[in-house]
């Protein structure tokens, strides 16, 4: 069987979105050689193989790591690890493409760079309306955008430096950037030892491998395409006791601790090593489904 030219790795956890992401981001995925491994860490299996039979797409891997919590960082390392493309995509099971993301990030790919989500949009869509473009149109203002941008650099002690941007948020369109959708090339993901498993739950765990990979390797950083993220708030995270912003400013406190001692690697060598021979990949669907079938029966939804 030949590799397919992306790997497209989504961290699951009880997440019932799943389900539409897939079926409506086929419409992009079909333009293309692509495998789409979904990684259960800590949700129910049968849940999420109940959802991959329901998106009927032959193309969909379930990878299930036993015993776990959820940790998205060693989720998408073990996605990487059972990948079989060189160009990997990292996407939350809440994100629905509105434009072919893979195609447009091929010619930012062949230069020195990877690429992030240039935009985002909530479906529920809070605050637009009230400062959003149509009420900005109506006044006959002369204000075109309005953008709040956070950025991290580092200076270091050999004088040069390391900055990008955490996060942008164009606040007449309602639109965000989104750095935790990425495609870089595999190579680069270990080069950099992956996502560093050791941050718990989410949060700055994206920026701290694109951080890395403009460090180590002084990849650019591009932008392209656009997504609908389905809006939900955070209880249905797959996280218990815990804020964004206390596990958020954890995980900024562990990345800074070991970039101040030189130290740019993630955990992924450590995880595949403890984690190799316990990981199991579910059956094909589409195999199942057709040996369920007489044969030259028509499997329902084709």
């Amino acid at each position: 069987m030949m590799a397919p030219d992306f790997s497209v790795l989504i961290a699951w956890s009880n997440r019932d979105e799943l389900g539409e992401t897939l079926r409506k981001n086929h419409a992009w995925f079909a333009n293309h050689s692509l495998e789409v491994v979904v990684v259960n860490c800590g949700g129910s299996a049968s849940s999420l193989r109940r959802l991959v039979q329901g998106a009927d797409l032959p193309y969909v891997r379930q990878i299930e790591i036993p015993g776990v919590t959820f940790n998205k960082s060693l989720a998408l390392n073990i996605g990487v690890y059972k990948s079989r493309a060189p160009l990997l995509l990292t996407v939350d099971a809440d994100i629905i493409f509105q434009s072919d993301f893979l195609q447009e990030s091929l010619s930012h790919l062949e230069k020195n760079a990877f690429v992030t989500l240039r935009t985002f949009t909530e479906s529920a869509r809070p605050g637009v309306g009230k400062m959003g473009v149509q009420s900005a149109a109506q006044s006959k203002v002369t204000l075109k955008e309005l953008s709040r941008i956070d950025e991290l650099e580092i200076r270091w002690t050999d004088d040069t430096t390391t900055h990008t941007h955490i996060s942008r948020a164009d606040l007449m369109q309602g639109t965000k950037a989104g750095p935790g959708i990425l495609i870089a090339k595999k190579e680069h993901f270990l080069g950099i030892n992956g996502y560093n498993s050791e941050m718990r739950f989410w949060g700055w765990e994206d920026v701290d491998v694109l951080f890395r990979l403009q460090r180590v390797f002084g990849l650019d950083r591009c932008e392209c395409g656009s997504a609908i993220h389905l809006t939900h708030d955070d209880s249905s995270r797959a996280v218990k006791g815990d804020t964004r912003a206390g596990t958020n400013l954890d995980n900024f406190l562990l990345a800074w601790s070991r970039y101040a001692r030189g130290n740019f690697a993630g955990t992924y060598k450590e995880d595949v090593a403890k984690w190799a021979d316990l990981v199991a990949e579910v059956g094909p669907p589409h195999l199942e489904t057709a040996e369920r079938c007489p044969a030259g029966a028509r499997v329902a939804g084709r």
